[in-house]
């Protein structure tokens, strides 16, 4: 690590507080570690009127901008099918966002900007010639959406808007030294797609372990819970389909169950199902994991590493989960979950976790000690902060 405090200026399409979904999460915990030793500016886009007072005591100074949601239908976004952009980049691009950040820099000598997601990193030309770090590069969303698109027509939309977005997502690398992603498949999946990247770092998803301090467990026995906003699509799409094709096999074999399901409803329909709840956004997400037998994570597509999975292994609720939703997580099957990936073996394993206790603790230890070796902030924070300090000094392209 540096021997000097560098001033750094982090962007973020989330203002990370609340803590209340992943994006947050991960931004939040990179301004905490880089707070201690380094002095830093947060210019965020923010999806709501004000803003937490939660970041000020982190930052020199903290500046938002209002997000602006993406509406496919507007002038920008029609115009958007002629840029090389994609065209929600096209449609939310705020221009007091670009102002902000070019008046920031006029304004400060700073020796590195972040840029949170794609988001941000569509900003970098204001960025002139402060050395630059792309966090959090994810295709395999649109990558996926391609790939398993259910008829023709749909296939060949998300064809072409996987190939705008990977195009885009090239270009835009060059103007970073460094980008990180979350698992050793992103990277690879960024290697396979874009020629020639910038320097690739694995900088995971990770949880504040010492938030969840051990507690025993008193789970309601028939309760599943599932973390996670219905407006993001791959949440939307995980639901839908256990909804429709697991959860009625899981009460057909242990009958009253009740499932938990937290965040942002949206407003896509879902299967009508008796005893699902929808608590929408909770202040603490901790005392419901724990009241649940058991964390069901029914992704198919998506990519990244799974807070949500995270989450409840350091909560000590065990996890079900398809092969896709813990891919990129360093776990073992039988021993820090379990699997299932069609309808039949997903229900089954979620029976499995509810009718077996033993089963279920003796999960939940073994994933707690993972995160604990691997997925806590405590080991991948300083790994972040040395890659920020390396930027900064200047990084080595390679090819």
């Amino acid at each position: 690590m540096g021997d000097r405090r560098l001033h750094i200026l982090l962007l973020s399409g989330w203002f990370p507080f609340p803590a209340d979904n992943g994006s947050r999460i991960r931004v939040a915990n990179i301004l905490r570690q880089l707070s201690q030793n380094h002095r830093v500016t947060l210019l965020s886009l923010s999806h709501t009127a004000g803003y937490s007072a939660e970041a000020e005591p982190l930052c020199d100074a903290v500046h938002v901008v209002p997000w602006k949601d993406f509406q496919p239908t507007s002038r920008r976004a029609r115009c958007g099918f002629l840029d090389l952009r994609p065209r929600s980049i096209v449609d939310t691009y705020s221009r007091p966002m670009a102002q902000s950040i070019r008046a920031a820099l006029s304004r400060t000598p700073y020796d590195v900007v972040i840029a949170s997601q794609v988001t941000m990193a569509a900003y970098a030309p204001c960025f002139g010639n402060v050395p630059a770090l792309f966090d959090e590069v994810e295709l395999a969303v649109l990558r996926d959406q391609y790939l398993t698109a259910p008829s023709a027509a749909r296939r060949l939309r998300h064809g072409l808007t996987w190939f705008k977005h990977r195009n885009y997502v090239r270009r835009l690398l060059r103007r970073f030294r460094v980008c990180t992603v979350v698992s050793a498949v992103e990277r690879q999946l960024v290697l396979d797609a874009i020629p020639k990247p910038p320097r690739i770092e694995v900088v995971p998803n990770a949880v504040s372990l010492s938030s969840y301090p051990m507690a025993a467990r008193s789970p309601l026995p028939r309760r599943l819970i599932f973390l996670g906003s219905m407006t993001y699509s791959a949440n939307y799409d995980a639901m839908e389909w256990y909804l429709r094709e697991v959860h009625p096999r899981v009460r057909a074999d242990i009958g009253d169950v009740e499932l938990l399901v937290t965040g942002d409803r949206g407003t896509a329909p879902l299967p009508e199902v008796p005893n699902v709840r929808y608590t929408g956004m909770v202040p603490d997400i901790l005392p419901l994991l724990r009241s649940a037998a058991v964390s069901i994570v029914p992704l198919r597509i998506g990519g990244g590493t799974r807070l949500k999975i995270l989450e409840a292994m350091a909560a000590g609720t065990p996890v079900v989960s398809t092969s896709k939703g813990c891919e990129g997580l360093e776990v073992e099957p039988g021993v820090h979950l379990l699997t299932g990936d069609d309808a039949s073996d997903f229900a089954s394993q979620v029976v499995r976790c509810v009718n077996e206790p033993a089963t279920g603790d003796q999960l939940s230890q073994q994933a707690r000690r993972l995160v604990m070796e691997r997925y806590d902030w405590a080991v991948v924070g300083p790994r972040f902060e040395d890659l920020v300090v390396e930027v900064a000094a200047g990084a080595r392209r390679i090819d």
